[in-house]
């Protein structure tokens, strides 16, 4: 079980490889409180998450604040 509150959040750092295999690209972001989960469905099949999250557009910038430009 994950239980995240409202005041708490997850930072995530994300990997990708460059085009042509020149290194890698990282984008840094953080999940907020928050974290809603559960099955949707009796036969638990269906689930669902509701979280917000902020993802920095700019690759290996590590600034996890919005500069309001991207939401």
């Amino acid at each position: 079980d994950i239980s995240l509150s409202e005041s708490d959040y997850l930072i995530v750092k994300v990997v990708r490889e460059k085009k042509g295999g020149n290194g890698t690209e990282m984008w840094y972001g953080k999940l907020y409180g928050p974290l809603i989960y559960g099955i949707t469905t009796n036969d638990r099949e269906g689930a669902g998450v509701k979280f917000s999250y902020y993802l920095n557009p700019v690759a290996d910038d590590r600034n996890l604040e919005s500069d309001g430009r991207n939401p």
